[in-house]
């Protein structure tokens, strides 16, 4: 017990980056360290450089503009994927075009019965789905319609991998699909910094705190203030209040600068109640064990609130845990986006910000850093919870992990020692035992 309180307090009152990052030793570069410093937590938010994200051009082709007239057959249409696919990790939304995408984003709200459990038409759907797609800017390379599909696409993975039906309400898993869907429409391709620092409008009406996600959340609820596109317009006003408040939450939850405040809740969530989730979950996949009754830290609305922030926010930082190859291309979408922003920085003679200079920026390094702090902790701490199904994550995470080490290596054989050293601390984070630790 004694242990226990000892981390609890550690954990509500320690500053978890600063923690980490002295863990880390020398092993980090510096550059590494100001991009995590600046973009991820709130303490440095007028310095941040909040990482961006998109999706692939080449083979983003859409075939014309959508034919309305078509939204039953679309929403009813076959998949042009197969449905094992959407039911792991393996789907890649950037070989789709709009089209294609329509249909699984329907199935996904289908699979959870949320279309005929608030009396959603599949015309008003599409055309809501329509509108949303045209939202998100096609000028980012990564903070696309695309990405916001794959982060829906994740989120509904995690909701369903985590057993969310046995202790979410139908309005809090349609509220979470929303959420993921519109999370970064609008987005303009720089981060919160940038529109801080050049006194952009967003900034200025928003007084700072996060222009983005404040901006994304009120275009979203434009769309549903038009009756065409109202997917909410059979939700009672009790219904409709707290479903605002879950998808504004969970939206202005994905501020990267919050992350660590975030991870220090989720990290109190756990340790608090891991057990009682764990058992939980236990007994009701049990034989026999249907009826075993949710525990009252699940009962709690404020408490589900909290597991839809984090696994929303989980969903919004998954590239590294999807297939190398998936991720690869994610990767290359989302610094292409970070060096524009340095281009704009140079032109208006700003300073550049962390890992948005083409010239210098190293991607094995930042994806390391990326892994290292932000997702490799972030996904121990929610698979802790579900380590059933979410433990899976985390030798997804590693083997990724590993091709960036490998990189770094072919680029400074003098870093095989600090690159083993992470690797090891990696898979503890991680609490795996990978097959092979070395980088030969």
């Amino acid at each position: 017990m004694i242990h226990k309180l000892t981390r609890l307090v550690q954990k509500s009152t320690g500053n978890r980056m600063q923690e980490m990052l002295e863990a880390s030793g020398n092993e980090v570069d510096e550059d590494t360290a100001a991009w995590i410093n600046a973009n991820y937590s709130s303490q440095n938010a007028k310095l941040s450089s909040m990482p961006s994200k998109g999706p692939e051009r080449a083979t983003n082709v859409d075939k014309g503009p959508i034919d309305i007239r078509r939204a039953s057959y679309l929403a009813s249409a076959d998949l042009s994927v197969d449905v094992a696919l959407l039911c792991g990790l393996d789907f890649d939304v950037l070989l789709l075009n709009k089209h294609e995408i329509f249909p699984v984003v329907s199935w996904m709200f289908q699979q959870m019965n949320l279309l005929a459990e608030f009396d959603i038409s599949s015309t008003i759907f599409m055309l809501f789905l329509h509108k949303v797609s045209q939202g998100y800017s096609n000028l980012p390379t990564y903070h696309t319609f695309y990405h916001g599909v794959d982060v829906c696409y994740t989120t509904y993975h995690i909701l369903s991998a985590t057993g969310s039906e046995e202790y979410m309400s139908k309005l809090e898993l349609f509220g979470m699909l929303v959420a993921a869907l519109a999370h970064d429409i609008g987005h303009l391709g720089v981060n919160n910094a940038f529109l801080v620092k050049t006194k952009h409008e967003l900034a200025l009406l928003h007084n700072d705190v996060a222009p983005l996600e404040n901006l994304h959340a009120s275009k979203l609820y434009e769309i549903l203030r038009t009756p065409a596109t109202n997917i909410m317009k059979a939700l009672s006003d009790d219904q409709w209040l707290a479903c605002r408040k879950q998808i504004l939450a969970t939206i202005l939850g994905t501020d990267m600068a919050l992350h660590f405040e975030n991870m220090k809740k989720l990290e109190m969530f756990e340790e608090v109640n891991g057990f009682s989730v764990v058992d939980f979950f236990d007994k009701r996949t049990a034989p026999g064990g249907k009826d075993a009754p949710m525990p009252d830290c699940l009962q709690d609305p404020a408490n589900r609130l909290l597991l839809q922030e984090a696994y929303l926010h989980a969903a919004d930082l998954s590239n590294p845990v999807k297939p190398l190859k998936t991720y690869l291309k994610w990767v290359d979408l989302v610094t292409e986006e970070f060096f524009a922003q340095g281009e704009k920085e140079k032109e208006l003679g700003m300073a550049i910000s962390p890992m948005c200079d083409r010239a210098t920026t190293n991607i094995p390094t930042m994806q390391l850093g990326f892994v290292d702090f932000i997702v490799a902790p972030f996904f121990s701490t929610i698979g802790k919870l579900h380590p059933a199904t979410l433990g899976r994550f985390s030798d997804s995470i590693h083997e990724n992990y590993l091709h960036y080490a490998k990189m770094r290596l072919a680029e400074a054989p003098e870093e095989r020692s600090k690159l083993e050293a992470r690797l090891r601390r990696n898979a503890d984070i991680l609490g795996i035992k990978p097959a092979t630790l070395g980088l030969n």
